[in-house]
């Protein structure tokens, strides 16, 4: 698989991740949103990026 390929679908797949938890985060709007739930989401999208620009300074 050509890593553009790669890339495009790890980018679709960071964007399905987020439309999800942006849906489960209305969802639960009534609730408390833990602090560290947001702080694990923050850490995820961080190293998801970081991941994503490795692979295009790789290719």
């Amino acid at each position: 698989m050509p890593k553009p390929l790669a890339e495009k679908q790890a980018i679709k797949h960071a964007q399905e991740m987020y439309a999800i938890v942006l849906e489960k985060h209305y969802r639960d709007k009534k609730k408390y949103i833990r602090k560290e739930t947001t702080c694990n989401l923050k850490m995820y999208f961080a190293s998801l990026s970081a991941f994503l620009s490795q692979m295009r300074l790789t290719r």
